[in-house]
């Protein structure tokens, strides 16, 4: 006789409506699609963070810069000078640095920490001579010191003319 509960049992491993779960099969194409979604969006991430950084890093450059010009600015005309010639030794457009013995406090170069940032800071000064009276151009350069990681940095530069009596241009 035959019992009434019995099931009838599928061969060669069929699986039937009742057995819930997924085979590996099913589990290693879900894991692979996923992986092929994951991985291009790692990528577009990881270039926002790097894009991120690197703005950062310029903001920091571009604090500094303006705070060391805001500094030289408030120098006395005469402080900021040349160094290594007389100013009748001096020619229009040639470059010349910051006196670093002129009691102002600034050398030409120097090191600037900003944020997770340090910076080489060049101060340059050039005589700009007109017709009418003497100027001199403030060129501030602000280099990063180390690396950044996966991206690279142009040194920010910041230019300003101030005569005798204040700001020029």
């Amino acid at each position: 006789m035959r019992d009434s509960k019995q099931h009838n049992k599928p061969r060669g491993g069929e699986r039937t409506d009742c057995e819930g779960g997924f085979t590996i099969i099913e589990m290693l194409v879900a894991l692979s699609l996923l992986v092929m979604v994951i991985i291009p969006l790692s990528a577009v991430f990881m270039a926002g963070l790097r894009t991120s950084v690197i703005t950062k890093t310029q903001m920091n450059a571009r604090q500094v810069a303006s705070a060391e010009m805001d500094r030289v600015r408030s120098l006395n005309f005469d402080a900021i000078g040349i160094t290594g010639a007389t100013a009748k030794h001096a020619t229009a457009g040639h470059g010349v640095q910051v006196k670093a013995d002129s009691g102002s406090g600034l050398a030409p170069v120097s090191t600037v920490t900003q944020g997770d940032n340090i910076f080489t800071v060049t101060r340059d000064v050039r005589n700009v001579i007109t017709s009418s009276a003497l100027t001199k151009k403030i060129i501030i350069t602000v280099q990063l010191q180390t690396p950044l990681p996966g991206g690279s940095y142009t040194p920010y530069t910041l230019a300003s003319e101030i005569g005798p009596t204040g700001m020029a241009e």
